[in-house]
């Protein structure tokens, strides 16, 4: 049985302005990294439990290896007509730089109807910042009866890798609401992907 294990790289374990864990958009970006071959489909991720300490990735392609049930991250992708199944762990040591993440300029930009985001193309921030700050710019705004908790990425499913790279027009559905979750779809056109959004 191959297993492989992946540290992080220093540069995607920082945290983002004020928040004291690791963001979603860096996990996938790292994730994202560390494949680089284009022809990785039928991704899902599932965020698990916060991140705060440098994490690392176990990836096997047997589906009945075993893993330790504290990991705080799992997924699953198809690479050349194989399965791959991952789990991400975190190390003990602590994660302390942080960066800044300003949102407003590009959230200013996005236009909304009452169960869609359309998310332009003449922004800097790459596939995975344009999806969740779109989807939480929506949340925040269509969910102002219930201030209480706050939103968070818990699941997100692509179909190709390959479409990630470019700076097309997205279009975000909001297709099943509640008052403390909210099922997405993603369009390039076509659809490529889904997201669930859980407020915790």
């Amino acid at each position: 049985m191959n297993i492989q294990k992946i540290f992080f790289l220093n540069k995607f374990c920082v945290f983002r302005e004020e928040r004291q864990y690791l963001h979603s958009t860096d996990i996938f970006n790292q994730l994202k990294h560390f494949f680089k071959n284009k022809k990785i489909k039928n991704f899902e991720i599932i965020f698990k439990k916060k991140i705060t300490n440098y994490p690392y990735l176990i990836i096997s392609s047997n589906p009945n290896f075993k893993i330790k049930n504290t990991y705080y991250i799992s997924l699953s992708y198809t690479k050349n007509n194989k399965k791959y199944f991952g789990y991400i762990y975190q190390s003990r040591n602590k994660i302390f730089l942080t960066k800044k993440y300003n949102e407003k300029k590009f959230q200013e930009k996005i236009k909304f109807t009452k169960k869609s985001i359309f998310i332009p193309n003449n922004t800097n921030f790459d596939f995975i910042q344009r999806i969740t700050s779109g989807a939480m710019k929506f949340l925040k705004d269509k969910n102002t009866m219930n201030n209480r908790g706050k939103w968070y990425l818990v699941r997100l499913k692509v179909k190709h890798f390959i479409k990630l790279d470019n700076k097309n027009f997205i279009k975000i559905n909001s297709l099943k609401s509640k008052e403390n979750a909210n099922f997405f779809s993603i369009y390039y056109k076509k659809k490529i992907g889904e997201m669930l959004f859980l407020k915790k």
